[in-house]
Formats: structure tokens, sequence, C-alpha cells
């Protein structure tokens, strides 16, 4: 495979970004679905990719945060991405995020998350 090929394909998320709202992508936030991110925790960093509500509803079940599938403004992907600074993040920032990454849930590396 050529390099191309594979700049090509790292920046087809970008591409799609910039088309769809207009904004020069960075790695600050998500834009159009979120969560969509690494995310930093007490000792490193989580990777999270959560595309649908079923997910959504298994990830905040495993957190602890069944309250977050509720609120009307985290209610798709693209309403988390929409509202990740105002309601996301801070929600995650004064919780499981501080915990060391070995603390995390464990049904996060298991089927229960698949």
């Amino acid at each position: 495979m050529a390099m191309y090929d594979c700049a090509a394909a790292l920046n087809e998320g970008a591409v799609a970004i910039h088309s769809y709202t207009g904004e020069v992508p960075g790695r600050d936030r998500p834009r159009i679905q979120a969560p969509l991110c690494a995310f930093k925790t007490k000792d490193g960093y989580v990777a999270l990719m959560i595309p649908t509500e079923e997910m959504w509803a298994r990830f905040c079940k495993a957190i602890g945060r069944e309250d977050l599938t509720r609120h009307p403004q985290l209610s798709s992907g693209p309403l988390r991405a929409k509202n990740y600074e105002a309601l996301l993040q801070p929600s995650w920032m004064n919780g499981w995020l501080r915990k060391p990454t070995t603390k995390l849930p464990i049904s996060f590396s298991s089927t229960e998350c698949r």
C-alpha cells in the first residue's frame, strides 16, 4: 500500500467533518459524533468511539451514569457532539475520567460493551 493511500485514509474523517460543518477539525473535541476521541484519564488515555444509541446506553451503565441516557440534549451522537463542552465534558471530568486508567470499569474490555 502506498504512503499516499494511508495518508488519504487518515484524512477521511477530517474531510467529512469539514464538508459537513465547515470547521477545520482539531483534536480538542468531537465534532459530529460523541463520544469519539481519546480522553485523558488520571494516568493515561482511554479512546472511545460510541456510534450507536445502544452502545451509548451500555457505556453509561458501565460508568454508573445511566442518567445521561435520559438527558434530552444527549439523546443522539450529533446532539452529544453539539453539547459536548457544556454538558458531556463537565460530567465526565468530574467523574470517571479522574480515575487511573487501570481503575476504569472492567466491562470496557468485555463483550458487555461490544
